[in-house]
């Protein structure tokens, strides 16, 4: 009998190998409050990919690997799509790079926005979600 890997956690089967790319600046317009989608600021991501990277690291070929062009595109596009709250974001952008590839894997994005505008001072407020 062998094992049902769906009834497995992910962490357990996959290698320790991540992808990140870090600081992606973007323009947007979120918020839950009107004036923060009417004047926008710059959001930094950071993105991070838990997913086997052996055979890439054999192969040498990007299809063995995830192509880092596509999820900066992703994140352009989610980012420019007007949410309330930025786990919406978050959770739209994990899912989109969740399919770009066959393997199994984790995705970690963090969107973070500085200096946001609270009662008290602080230099920046992040959401991150893991699909």
């Amino acid at each position: 009998m062998g094992w049902n890997y769906d009834l497995v956690p992910l962490s357990l089967i996959m290698t320790t190998s991540r992808i990140g790319i870090e600081s992606i600046k973007i323009f947007a317009y979120h918020g839950y409050y009107d004036i923060e989608q009417k004047i926008g600021q710059e959001f930094v991501l950071d993105i991070y990919v838990a997913m086997d990277l052996i055979a890439a690291g054999a192969s040498d070929q990007l299809p063995d690997s995830i192509n880092y062009e596509d999820i900066l595109v992703i994140c352009k596009e989610e980012m420019m799509l007007t949410s309330r709250i930025l786990e919406h974001v978050a959770t739209r952008i994990g899912h989109r790079i969740q399919i770009l590839t066959a393997q199994r894997i984790q995705v970690t994005v963090r969107i973070s926005k500085h200096h946001p505008g609270l009662p008290l001072p602080i230099d920046r407020f992040f959401v991150e979600i893991v699909v």
